[in-house]
C-alpha cells in the first residue's frame, strides 16, 4: 500500500508508518492511503511533459500543468546566478591581482588573472544576449 501526502505532495510506502521510518507523531495527518489505480497511474512513474504532481479538492493525487515562470522571474533568477558567478570569480581575481600589483606574479598567474577578468566582463554581459533571460549562453570558467 502506497500513501499520498497531498501537504508535501509526497508519496511512501505504508510499511514505512510501522516499520519505524515514520513515527505515530511525525505521520501527516493529511496522508491518504492510493487507490491501486493510483498507484499505478502515480507511483515510481515519471510525469507527462508538461506535467507534475499536484491535489484535487479532495486530497487526492492528480498530474498538473507545470507553471511556466515570467520573464521576470527569469530574469530575477539570472541575476543572481549571475551575481553569485561574479563572487566566485572575484574570490579568484584578488589574490592574483595582489600578486600583479605587488610585481610578485608568475607569468602563470598574470594569465591566469587576465582570464579570470574576461570571464566577469563576459557574466556581467548576459543581459546583453539577445534572447536574455529566456536563453543564456553561460561564459565558461
Amino acid at each position: 500500500m502506497i500513501y499520498f501526502f497531498p501537504d508535501s505532495l509526497a508519496m511512501v510506502l505504508g510499511s514505512w508508518k510501522d516499520d519505524g521510518t515514520y513515527s505515530q507523531d511525525s505521520w501527516p495527518s493529511d496522508a491518504v492511503e492510493m487507490t491501486q489505480k493510483e498507484e499505478e497511474m502515480y507511483w515510481l512513474q515519471t510525469p507527462p511533459i508538461g506535467k507534475a504532481i499536484g491535489v484535487t479538492e479532495d486530497n487526492r493525487p492528480i498530474w498538473v500543468d507545470v507553471q511556466r515562470p515570467s520573464v521576470e522571474a527569469l530574469a530575477s533568477s539570472a541575476l543572481s546566478e549571475r551575481d553569485r558567478l561574479l563572487q566566485l570569480a572575484a574570490v579568484r581575481i584578488d589574490p592574483l591581482q595582489d600578486a600583479v600589483d605587488l610585481g610578485l606574479a608568475t607569468s602563470d598567474e598574470v594569465i591566469a588573472l587576465r582570464k579570470w577578468k574576461r570571464y566577469r566582463v563576459a557574466l556581467n554581459r548576459i543581459e546583453d544576449q539577445l534572447y536574455f533571460p529566456l536563453s543564456i549562453e553561460w561564459p565558461e570558467v
